[in-house]
């Protein structure tokens, strides 16, 4: 019974023993995962597109198969989504790979207003990892990674007043009237193109609605600025005792205001102005 006992101590040594052997190994062996790049490739006012690169170094003289390749998506501190490469990644003895996670950061997942979020300068992207490889005989382990990339957030596009120039006096005196023509700008600041459906404005001075209008939709290239110079006649007696101020218009208490909508991505995008 005692030689029983003793074969027993002795096999359950020898398989704590294998079992610190094989981890120790696991541990000796176990592949570097280092962030390499982190790449913007496109960018909207719909969101952004990223590619994380890391390299994956063997240093074991037999071949390694990561069987799987799990990581989560943080932007700002808050948790988007997983990204996960379901294929894994096989390394020959010694060698070295890269893999690429490729995610696209949709803003809307990121803020319900739209609006504030674009007054910022930049957000956070973070990946956490695990990456599960096999060793052969030697079992498996887990690898973590991490990276981070600080992404730039496209910039809204500005309008700008120019000016109310007096043109001239109408000649009817039952129907006064007098022409002047609206200048304004608007600039797409962003290294890409915008989609305008219409842009409202609506002009006073003196706490007097001179006009509205809207401009139609609009195709505006990256960093591009388009110039509106827009005829506007105004009527009536009134307009007329105004005439001699609207000739000095910038030296009036005036205001340029309305919205644009813009599309970021499938959402309209409705956003106030006003200037100055």
């Amino acid at each position: 019974m005692k030689l029983i006992n003793n074969f027993l101590y002795i096999l359950i040594f020898c398989i704590f023993a294998s079992c610190q052997f094989l981890q120790q190994k696991l541990a000796d062996y176990a592949p570097d995962i280092l962030f390499k790049t982190a790449n913007l490739k496109g960018i909207d006012l719909a969101g952004a597109n990223i590619d994380f690169t890391f390299l994956a170094k063997n240093k074991a003289p037999i071949p390694i198969d990561f069987s799987s390749i799990k990581s989560q998506i943080f932007v700002d501190g808050k948790k988007l989504f997983n990204a996960d490469i379901p294929q894994g990644l096989q390394l020959k003895a010694n060698d070295t790979s890269d893999f690429t996670v490729s995610q696209r950061i949709d803003f809307k997942d990121v803020t319900s207003n739209l609006i504030e979020f674009f007054k910022k300068d930049t957000i956070d992207v973070k990946i956490d990892g695990i990456s599960n490889f096999s060793m052969g005989k030697f079992g498996n382990k887990d690898i973590p990674f991490t990276a981070n990339k600080s992404v730039p957030v496209p910039k809204l596009p500005t309008i700008k007043f120019g000016s109310f120039d007096f043109k001239k006096q109408g000649s009817s005196l039952f129907d006064p009237s007098a022409l002047f023509d609206l200048k304004f700008s608007i600039a797409n600041p962003n290294a890409f193109g915008i989609d305008l459906n219409f842009i409202k404005y609506s002009l006073t001075a003196d706490n007097k609605n001179l006009l509205d209008g809207q401009a139609p939709a609009l195709q505006l290239a990256s960093k591009a600025e388009k110039e509106y110079n827009i005829p506007i006649t105004l009527r009536g007696k009134e307009i007329l005792s105004m005439l001699p101020k609207l000739k000095n218009f910038s030296s009036m208490n005036y205001n340029f205001n309305g919205n644009m909508n813009l599309n970021a991505g499938q959402i309209p995008l409705d956003l106030p102005y006003s200037y100055p």
